[in-house]
């Protein structure tokens, strides 16, 4: 049986009423790292809005990188599968996919447009 998680809509960056979240971001991270250890997970989806805007701060993309690192150190064998949504930048995902890659992580960061070719 594979066990798989799934989660999104993580806005890493977004301020309420021009207050940074990034204590409750640091949490959410941090919980999810010891929910990937308890279950066990063989994959991890995290399935769009990663960053709350196409330009995210440098705070928001370490939260993230930090979070990619814990979670492969926790469990080297979890396959990581990232998908751009409409908050994140697709060109900002998918820069470091080749290195991610490496580590086991897949970079979706969109999809590029193809046009039916029946005439």
């Amino acid at each position: 049986m594979i066990k798989v998680l799934h989660t999104a809509d993580w806005h890493l960056g977004h301020r309420l009423h021009g207050i940074a979240r990034n204590y409750e971001h640091r949490i959410f991270l941090n919980w999810l790292i010891a929910k990937i250890q308890y279950t066990q997970a063989d994959a991890l989806i995290i399935a769009g809005d990663i960053f709350d805007s196409a330009n995210p701060s440098a705070n928001a993309q370490s939260l993230f990188y930090d979070f990619l690192i814990k979670a492969k150190q926790c469990s080297p064998l979890l396959d990581i599968i990232i998908i751009g949504g409409n908050h994140d930048s697709a060109s900002r995902l998918d820069a470091p996919s080749q290195i991610l890659e490496n580590l086991g992580i897949k970079v979706i960061g969109g999809l590029t447009y193809r046009q039916n070719r029946k005439s």
